[in-house]
Parts: C-alpha cells; sequence; structure tokens
C-alpha cells in the first residue's frame, strides 16, 4: 500500500487512541502480572476503519507504550506483538474480505447460529473449569454465565441488524480476540518464565479476564464503527 502522509497522521492519531484507552483503566492481575483493560475496543475500531496496516501497527504500538507508561514494560514486547497481529487480523478480515463476500448469503442466519454457539460454549468452558478460587481471584458461575450471555445477545443482534456488514465486523472481532486470548497465554507460559524465571505466573487466571476484554471490545467498538461507517461512507474505501 502507499503510505502518504494522510495515513501517518491516521496512524499517529489511533496509536495515541488505542495507549490512552489502554491506560484509562486499569484493573491488576497479580497471578499474572498483567491487568485488565479496554484497550481491545479501539484496536478493534481501528482495525475496520482503517485496515490490517494501520489497525496492526497501532494497535501493537499503542498498546505497548501503555505497558510501558503503566510501569510493566516485561510485558511490551508481548503486547507488541500480540495486539500487532490482532489489529492485523481484524482489519484484514473485516476490511479486506468484507468487500469480497456475496451479499446474498444470510449472514443474520449464520451470526445468530454464531452468537448461541460461542455463547454455550464460553458457558460450559467457564462453568466447567473457571469456577473456584484461582490465586487471589474467586470465579462465581454467574459470572460466565453473564459473559456468555452477553456475548451471544451481542453477536445476534447486530448479525440481524439492517447492514450484514456487521456479521463480518464480529466475526473479524471474534478472530483477532481468539489471537489476544492464546496469545498472551503463551507469552504468559513460555516467555515471562524465562525472562523471570523467580516469578510465579499462573497464566489460566488470566484467560477469563481476556475473555471479558475481548467482549467488551467488541461491544464498544461496534456502534462506533457503525456510526462512523453511517456519517463518513468514505471511510470504508
Amino acid at each position: 500500500m502507499r503510505f502518504g502522509l494522510r495515513d501517518l497522521s491516521i496512524l499517529a492519531m489511533f496509536i495515541a487512541v488505542v495507549c490512552v484507552a489502554t491506560v484509562i483503566l486499569k484493573i491488576d492481575i497479580p497471578a499474572t502480572r498483567g491487568f485488565f483493560n479496554v484497550g481491545d475496543s479501539m484496536v478493534y475500531v481501528t482495525a475496520l476503519l482503517f485496515g490490517p496496516v494501520i489497525g496492526g501497527i497501532a494497535g501493537g504500538i499503542g498498546s505497548s507504550l501503555a505497558d510501558i507508561i503503566l510501569g510493566i514494560p516485561w510485558y511490551a514486547p508481548g503486547t507488541l506483538v500480540v495486539k500487532g497481529v490482532e489489529g492485523l487480523i481484524v482489519g484484514y478480515l473485516g476490511h479486506k474480505v468484507l468487500p469480497r463476500i456475496e451479499t446474498s448469503i444470510r449472514w443474520e442466519m449464520f451470526s445468530s447460529f454464531l452468537g448461541v454457539s460461542l455463547g454455550a460454549i464460553v458457558c460450559y468452558l467457564g462453568l466447567t473449569y473457571y469456577v473456584g478460587i484461582f490465586g487471589n481471584f474467586v470465579i462465581e458461575k454467574l459470572f460466565w454465565v453473564v459473559v456468555a450471555t452477553l456475548l451471544g445477545i451481542s453477536i445476534a443482534y447486530f448479525g440481524i441488524s439492517r447492514k450484514s456488514i456487521v456479521n463480518w465486523q464480529i466475526v473479524s472481532i471474534i478472530c483477532g480476540g481468539i489471537e489476544m486470548i492464546i496469545g498472551y497465554y503463551l507469552y504468559e507460559t513460555l516467555i515471562l518464565p524465562l525472562i523471570f524465571p523467580e516469578w510465579e505466573i499462573i497464566a489460566i487466571v488470566e484467560v477469563p479476564f481476556n475473555i471479558g476484554q475481548a467482549l467488551i471490545g467488541l461491544v464498544m467498538a461496534m456502534p462506533i464503527v457503525k456510526t462512523v461507517w453511517n456519517a463518513i461512507p468514505s471511510v470504508r474505501s
């Protein structure tokens, strides 16, 4: 792609937006020395509005800068890769693949099925493997019921909305969110113990928080993207 002054300006602005969104809410997770945040929402917004390149770079750099600002630089290298790939995936699927999709396909039915299926899977896995005491946290069954319900309703709602384009945005975000969850789990399981062998890292504790992080990011991002696309149609191109 040709990267002009406009693209550089957009990139710089959304690096800052992603960074601020990540910094603005920080809930520490002692078991992994990480934190819960809502920065993924702006990674999704950036990627869906401006594509994989800007989404990936802004997601990676903006999020890793937030790690440094918040005093946890040991996460910055992993965040640079994980959030960068997350933005790349969401931007590629939601911005590049979408225009080639056949509009005659019943994505309303597909996304409703997807919402119900993913909600059921998340509920089952959460209730089966992530209820009880994990480190300093106690996870109740109600947490997973709420998360699964919000996930299913959100996907089904946007799937039956007037614009079928929303379905692929949701699928894109889900794919990016899955990468983020797996990426951080691998980083905390394989990399952090090598850097800090004296630390006790319980990576599994952060998985529910990252699921919630991706879900909240989806719920926050979709109305923003839909509003911008309706107000400024040229952003889609």
